[in-house]
């Protein structure tokens, strides 16, 4: 058996010494990454969600994949983002910005009554136009529109009082037999 001579005993410990802190440095970052990165990660696309980023939460979420319920939590900002997104369309709708409330419920596709209130602001469009010149004293174009609407809001009715000024008119342009 060899003799190891003390210098070579001592860079023998050396080198132990400096695997043995490489391997332990290792194993602490991947635990790091493992463990507490994702936790952080974790944490800050719960506060982006409380805070109302859906959009960041969910890309967080989705990029954590299988970490605890990081899917559910990704499905949860994907449904708040839509349902924020169709309370804005409404909003639109009450302030009677057709144009863009249509917009914003085309980009919701089928989302709950979207297709409907789509048509429906059409709908309110077409009344408002018919509304309009029946105030302008165009009673058959208000007419017209009327009676495309059939028994929206009160478009029937609307389009009677068309027909009746329409008569007076015809009354007034007619000369009287005397």
């Amino acid at each position: 058996m060899k003799k190891i001579s003390p210098k070579n005993r001592i860079l023998r410990s050396l080198y132990t010494m400096i695997a043995t802190g490489a391997l332990l440095i290792g194993v602490i970052f991947v635990a790091y990454l493992v463990f507490v990165f994702p936790q952080k990660r974790y944490l800050q696309a719960q506060q982006l969600q409380l805070d109302g980023s859906w959009e960041a939460a969910k890309e967080i979420y989705v990029k954590l994949g299988g970490y605890k319920d990081s899917a559910s939590k990704a499905q949860e900002c994907i449904q708040a983002s839509k349902d924020e997104a169709y309370d804005q369309a409404y909003q639109l709708m009450s302030q009677k910005k057709y144009d863009e409330a249509i917009q914003a419920f085309e980009k919701l596709g089928n989302y709950y009554d979207s297709l409907e209130l789509i048509e429906d602001c059409k709908k309110y469009q077409l009344y408002d136009q018919a509304y309009f010149y029946k105030e302008e004293k165009k009673y058959q174009e208000a007419k017209e529109i009327f009676l495309q609407l059939g028994v929206f809001l009160d478009a029937t009715h609307q389009a009677f009082e068309c027909d009746q000024e329409l008569e007076k008119q015809n009354n007034q342009d007619q000369p009287s037999a005397q």
